[in-house]
């Protein structure tokens, strides 16, 4: 799976076949250990949500290629997205530019800092 923006219109994917859309084999699935509702809730992503979590990502220090490279990372961070209750704080970082003083509403903050400093 890489899961970027740029991938075919949200309104195709989430009517398609799930693991097909996320492009994941079901021996994927399997490896990666994917329940059924997690490979369609990955399917359902929006492009606007991929490409805040990949801003978010950004404004922690990382760079989104490294998510492109690590298709568990890619999954682990994209899971954490799709059930997001904070979309309008990291919307506004997104739009911002820039993160609050406490970026800890995003779920994936503390992997993005840690990754970013390895």
């Amino acid at each position: 799976m890489r899961l970027s923006p740029a991938r075919d219109p949200w309104s195709v994917r989430r009517h398609a076949q799930p693991t097909t859309a996320i492009g994941l084999t079901a021996g994927e699935v399997a490896d990666y250990g994917l329940s059924p509702s997690e490979v369609l809730r990955l399917a359902r992503l929006s492009p606007d949500q991929i490409a805040r979590r990949n801003a978010m990502a950004r404004l922690n220090g990382l760079d989104p290629a490294r998510l492109e490279e690590d298709r568990a990372l890619d999954i682990a961070t994209a899971l954490c997205c799709v059930d997001c209750t904070e979309a309008g704080g990291c919307r506004l970082a997104v739009a911002e530019g820039s993160l609050p003083e406490s970026a800890d509403f995003c779920a994936n903050s503390d992997t993005w800092r840690t990754l970013a400093a390895e």
